[in-house]
């Protein structure tokens, strides 16, 4: 990106740090995929014709968690524009469905009809998918990727008992820490395993904000593109 805007690579790195860091653009480098979250609020579509026109670039947008991500919170925006906006755009985009989205689904199907088919008193509970679509949201944003099947347990088990937030109160907390000193210290080292965070009701933990330019000594926002520690990737530094 810093080559397509003729920006020094060392000046588009801190420029791109300060937006990543004001929660103005998220970036999936494995996809790569870069998406402004308000862009929507700032830019909404007119008619659900408009919305239905997206289709074609929703098809060459890279199959990754982002968009999987992109996909929950366009959905939940445009739905409060009307039944139109709302049917038009799961039609013209439909869902990001990724390799371990896939397995996790294969694997629930299972496990449903092992528990038809055993004999029982009383009617299955029916399938939950908001909780497995809803994992993968936050999945996405939460910065330690680690353990994920154990930690789709911990989901499921605490959203059956009614223990787990609203998906948009999870994700908000998590956006929120993810800033933090606690978080960015020592290159991420302390941040919590997600199962951790789970079961400890980590949404409600208050930490301190990481300190914002100019930048504080224990926070350097291209600590956030070293190799290694992070999912981010922008050009190697020129000598």
């Amino acid at each position: 990106m810093a080559e397509l805007l003729r920006w020094e690579p060392k000046a588009f790195r801190e420029a791109f740090a300060e937006v990543l860091g004001e929660g103005l653009a998220r970036f999936d480098s494995r996809a790569p995929l870069v998406w402004l979250p308000n862009a929507i609020r700032h830019n909404p579509p007119q008619s659900p014709n408009v919305v239905r026109s997206w289709a074609d670039a929703w098809a060459e947008l890279p199959e990754c968690g982002l968009k999987l991500l992109a996909f929950e919170e366009l959905k939940g925006f445009l739905e409060g524009f009307g039944k139109g906006f709302g049917e038009a755009f799961p039609k013209a985009c439909p869902k990001p469905m990724a390799n371990q989205e896939q397995e996790q689904e294969q694997e629930q199907e299972q496990e449903q009809e092992q528990e038809h088919s055993r004999p029982s008193g009383r009617a299955s509970a029916p399938a939950d998918p908001a909780g497995l679509n809803g994992f993968d949201a936050w999945w996405a944003v939460y910065p330690r990727k680690v353990g994920k099947r154990k930690a789709l347990a911990a989901w499921q088990r605490l959203k059956r008992s009614g223990e787990l937030p609203p998906l948009d109160e999870i994700l908000a907390a998590t956006e929120t820490q993810a800033k933090s000193r606690e978080f960015r210290r020592d290159g991420g080292q302390f941040i919590p395993h997600p199962t951790t965070w789970l079961n400890r009701g980590g949404w409600g933990d208050v930490l301190d904000k990481a300190p914002r330019g100019p930048y504080g000594n224990d926070y350097d926002p291209r600590d956030d593109f070293k190799e290694g520690e992070s999912e981010l990737w922008l050009p190697p530094e020129e000598p």
